[in-house]
């Protein structure tokens, strides 16, 4: 019994488990076949063995998420499964423990993931980093919006205009993953996992991309994916957009951020809205993670911490953070004034929870002035991530 690099002449087997785990993706497994068969090549597909025999599958892709406006590298984990027989044996535990070792390894810091059970992975240091916002909004309550803006389809020549806008809104909402031209074209404007047709429309002021909305339109629904745009103007073209529909469509299901503006613009605002729990956050080096972060170069603070994390045996130390000039040194100590978990280490640093919250919910160790000193360290900040890996 092992944990290893899932072996080549595996692929049909890690193939077989994905699609038994993951029946949805049946009509799609010769993508999987693909989508496996590169990240075996890249070592980025670990497996648990019993008796020479792969049971077990978990898959780390290496991305980017932007933390504080700037990209920190961060593992995606995708595609973790195991056949009937190999369950509740800890196996896909030794996976995760392994998976962070190989993480550290390769210098992702961080980690995220879609989960089906936020019990299980909380064992494991994963704790909610996102909340999911769903509009159901009936499509007679866009008709009084009206737009100068032009609307355009999409075409890669304005691949470069919505990428700035997208990096502009990413870097202010912690959490966002940094997208390259193959991320937009493969997982964004065609959702290769999503058998639904993507439709992305445009609209545009003085020949200048002022936001985007990318959708699918089935049974009498508009569902908008994601919708990014820069300032009022924008959002309501792109809302005038949406009701030009209304011969297709009965209602439109937006997913956004927390803090969007949709419900403070809309005549009659008392639409079905529900805020859900999203995905997975965990903070893999807690050290690494610090000195990944930026700050303003006139802020001074002072603190040592102590995280505990019964999975990551290299988080073991307490740390003494020293930041002046916007430069945080980090180096491991004997002492420390404030002590948590993994888990809400992970929400105060991605920002899902203020230093404040976590204290009050009783996650946090310590006094009120070393609370003070460790709020100039993290912010809160409204998380969001639409990247799929």
């Amino acid at each position: 019994m092992s944990v290893a690099f899932i072996k080549k002449e595996d692929l049909n087997r890690a193939v077989e488990i994905t699609a038994y785990c993951f029946p949805y993706l049946s009509n799609q497994i010769d993508m999987v076949n693909d989508y496996f068969s590169k990240s075996i090549a890249k070592k980025e597909a670990i497996g648990y063995y019993e008796d020479g025999i792969l049971m077990s599958t978990l898959l780390v892709s290496p991305i980017e998420l932007y933390i504080q406006g700037s990209p920190v590298k961060a593992g995606g984990i995708s595609f973790v499964a195991s056949m009937p027989e190999a369950r509740r044996g800890g196996k896909v535990g030794s996976l995760l423990i392994e998976m962070f070792n190989i993480m550290k390894e390769r210098k992702l810091l961080l980690s995220i993931m879609g989960v089906f059970s936020y019990e299980f992975y909380r064992r494991y240091g994963y704790e909610i980093g996102y909340d999911n916002l769903k509009y159901t909004i009936p499509i007679e309550n866009l008709k009084a919006f009206k737009t100068s803006l032009k609307i355009k389809a999409y075409d890669k020549i304005y691949l470069k205009d919505m990428l700035k806008l997208y990096e502009v809104f990413a870097k202010g909402h912690n959490g966002s993953g940094a997208r390259d031209v193959a991320i937009w074209e493969e997982l964004i404007i065609k959702d290769m996992w999503d058998s639904s047709k993507l439709y992305t429309y445009l609209c545009e002021n003085n020949n200048e991309i002022k936001g985007y909305i990318i959708y699918s339109i089935n049974d009498g629904k508009m569902n908008i994916v994601e919708i990014i745009y820069e300032g009022r103007e924008a959002l309501e073209a792109l809302l005038t957009f949406i009701y030009s529909h209304q011969a297709q469509i009965r209602e439109v299901i937006l997913n956004s951020c927390l803090n969007d503006m949709v419900q403070y613009i809309l005549p009659n605002p008392r639409v079905k809205r529900e805020i859900s729990s999203g995905m997975m956050f965990r903070v893999v080096d807690v050290a690494s993670s610090l000195m990944a972060l930026h700050f303003p170069k006139d802020l001074k603070g002072e603190i040592k911490i102590k995280i505990n994390d019964s999975k990551a045996f290299f988080n073991a130390s307490p740390l003494q953070l020293i930041l002046e000039d916007g430069i945080l040194r980090v180096s491991n100590c004997n002492s420390y004034d404030v002590e948590c978990d993994i888990q809400s280490f992970s929400q105060i640093y991605i920002g899902y929870l203020s230093v404040d919250e976590a204290y009050n919910q009783g996650n946090l160790i310590c006094n009120l002035c070393n609370l003070k000193e460790l709020n100039k360290f993290f912010k809160k900040s409204v998380t969001y991530c639409y990247n799929n890996f």
